[in-house]
């Protein structure tokens, strides 16, 4: 079963990103493990804790390509989900 084998199961998921997690609190300045768990927490729809690590990132480097449109493509998000729950609300 090789094409099963590139998508992790939710748990397998969450495995992951309590990992990313705890090796980032000893390695604060790994700009490629904020940017692996601002990814990780965007296919899961986390979107705070997703500007959370991007942010971490661009304080690491701030000219970092992928840094600046994952926090581009959140903000936008986040404008659009704003708007979706003021429509709700109403």
């Amino acid at each position: 079963g090789e094409a099963n084998a590139t998508v992790p199961t939710a748990d397998e998921m969450a495995a992951l990103i309590r990992g990313l997690e705890e090796r980032l609190e000893r390695m604060p300045d790994d700009l490629a493990g904020w940017k692996m768990l601002g990814r990780s927490y965007l296919t899961q729809g986390r979107y705070m804790e997703a500007v959370g690590a991007y942010s971490r990132a661009a304080q690491i480097d701030a000219r970092d390509p992928e840094v600046a449109g994952a926090l581009k493509q959140l903000e936008t998000i986040a404008r659009n989900r704003g708007r979706h729950d003021e429509a709700v609300t109403r």
